[in-house]
């Protein structure tokens, strides 16, 4: 019972992110709090057969979410300006899998274990909308912030593909996406000056992926 030979394909992962001080800094800012199911990242996967039913490749997958919130005057109610944010968050990484035939060849589970590294940006601020080649910069009424950081990731998981077709497969799995750093601090991005406070965790988070394989 084959286990194949190499394929690939996209895949949607959601993560179970604590979103508490990021929710809590968006607020603060007059910005909307942001769900874990809306934290659903997009991306790819590939692999080959080196014998044995074990496999290497690769993965990547990310999120970026955007909101922007209209600010108005409170005693006119005429518009102002608008808040803005921007989340991204990434990972990738070079992947190393076992699979083994249930039954038959056209269901095959996998033990997998991703290692590579990721980032997370948080980018928020406000403008008057202002934006012209003629205007002076201190004319504007804009300002922005963007804080940063990197991480080691170690994912492990445990999957399960179903063939629907010889070249063609559902796959599933759920892991645990490990993220390592030297500290917990962030970085602003243009001076890499250390952002004071309580950071936006980045604790180890289950996740779960779904995707097609397209291969043999």
């Amino acid at each position: 019972m084959s286990v194949g030979y190499g394929g690939g394909g996209p895949m949607a992962t959601m993560i179970d992110l604590d979103n508490t001080n990021l929710n809590a800094f968006l607020t603060n800012n007059g910005l909307d709090p942001i769900g874990k199911n809306e934290m659903i990242s997009f991306g790819g996967y590939g692999m080959g057969n080196i014998g044995n039913g074990w496999f290497i490749g690769g993965a990547g997958s990310g999120f970026q979410k955007t909101q922007q919130i209209p600010m108005k005057d409170t005693t006119t109610q005429v518009l102002t300006g608008y808040k803005n944010a921007k989340i991204e968050f990434g990972f990738g990484g070079v992947t190393i899998s076992k699979k083994y035939a249930l039954f038959t060849k056209r269901i095959v589970m996998d033990i997998t274990t991703l290692v590579g590294g990721g980032g997370m940006i948080i980018t928020v601020g406000n403008t008057d909308g202002d934006f012209s080649w003629n205007n002076n910069i201190e004319d504007m009424n804009s300002n922005l912030v963007k804080y940063q950081k990197e991480f080691f990731v170690v994912q492990p998981s445990v999957g399960l593909m179903i063939r629907l077709q010889n070249w063609v497969a559902v796959h599933g799995s759920v892991g645990y996406l490990g993220m390592f750093s030297s500290d917990d601090k962030w970085t602003d991005t243009e001076f890499e000056f250390t952002v004071d406070g309580d950071s936006p965790s980045l604790k180890d988070a289950l996740s779960y992926n779904l995707g097609f394989w397209f291969g043999f």
